[in-house]
């Protein structure tokens, strides 16, 4: 396994012939990258000892949006100091650009819009938004609260949704707080996320379900940023006009094994 996954990071950065891509990665897009066969800690970890070996270089950067990020690149490569660190100050350039407050607040909003949608179609009543409160109950620690809470008019099923449309992984501390926030409040919890994989189980075992969408979706429109975005990262962006089918699906299976 450690092999594979050392063999798999070094694909990123080295050609078939062993030759080093010029291009550093920060850490975000490397994950993303191989986020399909491995985990990002796993990744993480390959990471770090590829350093210690003295086969990648690191470097951190701080940028305006985000926390400090880490970028890594061949140490072989027949480059000046100058001309990395240029290339590196144009990727902060580009992360700032799709990390800005303004950027994913969009996206926040946009997918909050599809979820309620699609709850709505499949038969649930918003009861609420943006709450930590249901009925006579509200959460113990006062802090959380879940983006939408609602209830199906037929199967009397009631949830917490939490959304996030986010390229980065939803922290378990936040999966562990919501869904104890769900059992305050006698909700089944909800995870509408974009990469939800090393949680499934997790969210399962405690009654919920994960509803993953694979993509961060942009709404119609950003077309032109979303191509930019892939060209320069890989990551998964698509602009949709609605939620995945195959997620879709998925959400009706499980509605469906409700009984009535």
């Amino acid at each position: 396994m450690e092999n594979r996954v050392t063999d798999d990071v070094l694909g990123l950065f080295f050609d078939q012939f062993k030759r080093p891509h010029k291009t550093p990665l920060h850490m975000s897009a490397i994950q993303r990258r191989l986020e399909d066969k491995h985990s990002f800690w796993v990744v993480s970890d390959a990471l770090k000892k590829l350093v210690e070996d003295n086969i990648l270089m690191t470097e951190a950067r701080d940028t305006n949006n985000s926390s400090s990020v880490h970028f890594y690149y061949p140490t072989n490569l027949d480059i000046s100091p100058t001309e990395m660190s240029s290339k590196i100050k144009n990727i902060v350039t580009q992360i700032d650009r799709y990390s800005s407050p303004r950027n994913t607040s969009v996206l926040g909003n946009y997918l909050h819009a599809l979820v309620r949608r699609e709850l709505k179609v499949h038969r649930f009543k918003i009861i609420d938004e943006n709450t930590n409160s249901y009925g006579d109950k509200k959460g113990e620690d006062g802090k959380q609260d879940l983006d939408i809470i609602a209830e199906h008019e037929i199967k009397g099923i009631k949830v917490g949704v939490e959304i996030k449309n986010t390229l980065d992984v939803i922290e378990k501390e936040e999966i562990l707080s919501k869904t104890q926030l769900c059992k305050d409040l006698r909700l089944i919890p909800i995870f509408a996320c974009r990469w939800l994989e090393p949680y499934k189980e997790e969210i399962r075992s405690k009654g919920g379900f994960p509803w993953q969408f694979k993509w961060q979706i942009y709404p119609i429109g950003r077309e032109k940023r979303v191509n930019e975005i892939r060209r320069r990262f890989g990551f998964p962006v698509a602009v949709m006009s609605e939620i995945p089918e195959e997620s879709v699906k998925e959400f009706e299976t499980w509605i469906a094994s409700f009984n009535q």
